[in-house]
């Protein structure tokens, strides 16, 4: 999608522009892709990106049902120093509640 949006020249920068809704997600990419109302989380969490152990990773790929919640084992390289465990709760809020629709394609809003 973002391929042809540049080869079209339909010009601005298409993460602000559209939106995805998330149902497997696995055409969504959770660090890079608009799916979230704070924004795109490698801009929005730039430092807990840079200490992703996976940064390419699609939403389906990083998260695990378990007793029918949707949970989100991230992976991290490293332990975290205190100012970045706060980032990552604050990352965990914005995640409480998402969950996949299976059976549902991702789209693009």
């Amino acid at each position: 999608m973002k391929e042809v949006w540049a080869s079209e020249g339909w010009g601005g920068n298409f993460e602000n522009a559209v939106k995805c809704k998330v149902g497997d997600g696995r055409e969504i990419s959770f660090w890079e892709d608009n799916w979230l109302n704070c924004g795109i989380l490698k801009k929005v969490f730039l430092r807990l990106f840079s200490l992703s152990s996976v940064k390419d990773a699609k939403v389906a790929q990083l998260g695990v049902w378990s007793n029918g919640v949707w949970g989100w084992p991230l992976q991290w390289r490293r332990s975290f120093f205190e100012w970045e465990k706060l980032l990552e709760r604050r990352l965990f809020q914005t995640l409480l509640g998402v969950g996949l629709a299976l059976g549902e394609k991702d789209r693009w809003l």
